[in-house]
């Protein structure tokens, strides 16, 4: 995972710049439940937590709209792939 704010209290922020827009957080949380974003990991969250866990430790998450922005967000992940496949190489 990249993206993370740290200082000596630890984790402070995560970052994500490339999609920023205004928009619903659980959008943001799906992005991250996204199974791209897994890595090999095991957690269902980036790959390094389960979903009670981070929405536990993130606050008022509703699991319902997660869901569906997860699914959106797999869509979205998919259409990028298949427009990064059809640039050229840099030459």
């Amino acid at each position: 995972m990249g993206n993370f704010l740290l200082d000596a209290r630890g984790l402070v922020a995560v970052l994500d710049w490339e999609l920023a827009h205004l928009g619903d957080p659980m959008e943001d949380i799906a992005w991250l439940c996204t199974r791209a974003w897994r890595f090999g990991g095991t957690g269902e969250v980036g790959g390094f937590a389960s979903r009670a866990d981070f929405y536990r430790a993130y606050g008022d998450v509703d699991p319902g709209r997660v869901h569906f922005w997860e699914v959106l967000s797999a869509l979205k992940w998919g259409v990028i792939c298949q427009l990064q496949s059809f640039v050229a190489p840099a030459r």
